[in-house]
């Protein structure tokens, strides 16, 4: 009866959809392939993603989820109403940007001034010996606008930079910044070729894959840094010397999560539990621990949130501490693992259970945290958010009052904290170490927010890739802990 409920529900919230774009057209109905997100399939469509939520109002009820094979109304693209993006640009936060290629320059310097300079280049001539006695000269290549969720997001990041600048001016540390809005459209030569592009010691972008070739291109040419940082296909870093990728790949994320679930879990039972979710993503995390829990002759059970209760027991082990993994990260495979768990007898329910999570469980803090804590529980990641760390609401008070508005609590990890966290690390990086800064760990003593940095050589002729990883663990005792990596 609840599968027909739900099929009898997106029917009638399909048709209400088709009902409230009558009147304006929606111009095609798109099949959802897996690994689809909103904000990339508005993206893929040219419409925002609340115009994509508006043709699709199930969007917006609580728990709801973007699977695979979904059929969704895509909107006929609007114009944006006032046809400019505000709330960006300079390092108040005051200035415009308008269309492909639009710049602002800002100069911070370590007195406390700010001024706007005119763009001039040296190119490849520029000496980067001396960038410990200078301002460090930046260069910010994203789409920053407020036209779609990739530019409102990188709003917020780019934000976050500014914010990282007042605090670097108030350690008298100088920056030269240079910012160029770069939409996924944009043609990134274009932008290359303008005078003060070549002048930059580092630049952080771009967005999207297309542009990272020509921008790696020139940063080499010109050897300048160039930070990527966000998720972007090919291993960049190891083609590249100048390059710093900050995204990790989901293959290295798999086996930073086998090692430290073996370096967590010695002398315990694991127990994979099967949550029924054809749309998971997490089962080559599964199928690799499998695989090197086999290789050391550990062995495991499998069960599963149908199996009886009385069988789904069974798998737990008396008189030793048991781990449960799931194949799902999920908020409805969360909470039916939880309700299946509340079933086992009071003496298994006394054994030493832990669950080892995902990161998408940052999600669903807000109604699970008792449960992290009842179940020992470790989340990997590459971040983390801590809304009750008094640094973190500081910068968050900060934002909102330089900014008129808060950060957008939809995204995790914050980008705007983001920004910030990167911005400092790089740029007291070079004030601290000058160009031959590499990002590894150690290097300098920048105590993060909420995303922490560490990198390594990517290959012997390339560029360095981000190694961040850890474990947030809820203790038992209603305390949290990190263990890094």
């Amino acid at each position: 009866m609840e599968k027909i409920f739900k099929k009898l529900l997106l029917v009638a919230l399909c048709t209400m959809a088709m009902t409230a774009w009558g009147q304006t057209n929606w111009t095609y109905m798109h099949k959802v392939k897996k690994h689809e997100t909103i904000y990339g399939i508005a993206k893929t469509y040219g419409v925002t993603e609340e115009q994509l939520r508006k043709a699709n109002p199930i969007m917006n009820a609580p728990g709801y989820e973007l699977r695979a094979g979904d059929r969704i109304l895509v909107p006929a693209p609007q114009e944006d109403p006032t046809g400019t993006s505000t709330g960006t640009g300079t390092s108040t936060g005051t200035g415009t940007l308008t269309g492909t290629g639009t710049t602002t320059t800002t100069t911070t310097t370590g007195t406390g001034t700010t001024t706007t300079k005119p763009a001039t280049g040296l190119g490849a001539s520029v000496d980067r010996s001396n960038i410990q006695s200078r301002a460090i000269r930046v260069g910010v290549m994203l789409p920053i606008h407020n036209n779609d969720g990739d530019g409102k997001r990188m709003v917020e990041y780019y934000r976050g930079i500014l914010m990282a600048l007042d605090k670097l001016k108030a350690d008298n540390i100088s920056v030269d910044i240079h910012t160029w809005n770069v939409p996924a459209d944009a043609d990134i030569r274009a932008t290359l070729s303008e005078s003060d592009a070549a002048n930059r010691d580092i630049i952080f972008g771009p967005l999207y894959t297309s542009m990272v070739k020509p921008l790696a291109d020139f940063c080499q040419n010109n050897n300048i840094k160039l930070v990527i940082p966000f998720s972007i296909e090919g291993d960049w870093a190891s083609q590249y010397t100048n390059v710093y990728q900050v995204y990790q790949s989901d293959a290295n994320l798999t086996k930073s999560m086998v090692n430290a679930f073996f370096e967590r879990y010695k002398g315990w039972h694991p127990i994979f539990i099967d949550c029924n979710d054809d749309h998971s993503t997490k089962g080559a995390f599964t199928a690799e621990l499998k695989k090197q829990l086999e290789k050391a002759n550990i062995s495991y059970n499998i069960t599963s949130v149908n199996t009886p209760n009385a069988d789904f027991a069974k798998a737990f082990r008396s008189g030793q501490p048991n781990v449960v993994v799931l194949n799902s990260a999920s908020s409805p495979a969360l909470t039916a693992v939880y309700k299946k768990m509340e079933t086992l007898p009071t003496e298994a329910n006394s054994q030493m259970i832990s669950m080892f999570g995902y990161n998408e469980w940052f999600m669903y803090t807000g109604i699970n945290t008792s449960n992290y804590h009842k179940y020992n529980t470790y989340i990997p990641t590459y971040y983390y958010y801590n809304p009750n760390s008094a640094s973190t609401k500081q910068f968050e008070k900060d934002y909102e009052t330089k900014y008129g508005t808060t950060l957008m609590k939809d995204w995790l990890p914050r980008f705007a904290l983001t920004g910030y966290d990167h911005a400092n690390f790089f740029l007291r990086g070079l004030h601290e170490k000058g160009f031959a800064f590499t990002g590894a760990k150690g290097e300098i003593a920048y105590k993060h927010l909420q995303t922490p940095l560490r990198f390594q050589k990517a290959s012997n002729a390339g560029g360095m890739q981000n190694k961040t990883f850890m474990l947030i663990h809820y203790l038992p005792n209603k305390t949290l802990e990190s263990v890094s990596y």
